[in-house]
């Protein structure tokens, strides 16, 4: 299978599957897509670090996130949405994930290889 960063960092924002596992994404794989994402649509040093200060309030469930109504939502709601609804005290990681989760998938490569 081919690794592309934009599916890793889709992986890491999407809530539907940050709050089953408590968001501990360990594989070495994953993360390292996800950072290059955020060098790349972070062009700034200090908002790159700043969003993985907020990366960590994310992951473990602090804030807004940690309301069980809005881990709820993250079965119910597509991720941008999600986002743009809850995201807002992490305003750097909140640009990332609704720039990743917003993006369209399609599946006319794989059909045409």
């Amino acid at each position: 299978m081919q690794h592309i960063d934009m599916h890793a960092a889709g992986y890491v924002f999407d809530p539907e599957y940050q709050f089953p596992d408590n968001g501990q994404h360990s594989n070495v794989e994953v993360m390292r897509g996800f950072h290059n994402i955020v060098e790349k649509l972070l062009p700034d040093v200090e908002d790159q670090v700043k969003a993985i200060e907020q990366l960590a309030k994310y992951r473990n469930s602090e804030g807004e996130f940690g309301r069980p109504f809005v881990k709820a939502s993250a079965k119910k709601l597509p991720g941008w949405k999600w986002w743009v609804e809850f995201g807002s005290e992490c305003p750097e990681l909140q640009s990332v994930a609704q720039k990743v989760l917003s993006q369209i998938s399609c599946v006319s490569v794989c059909k045409r290889n």
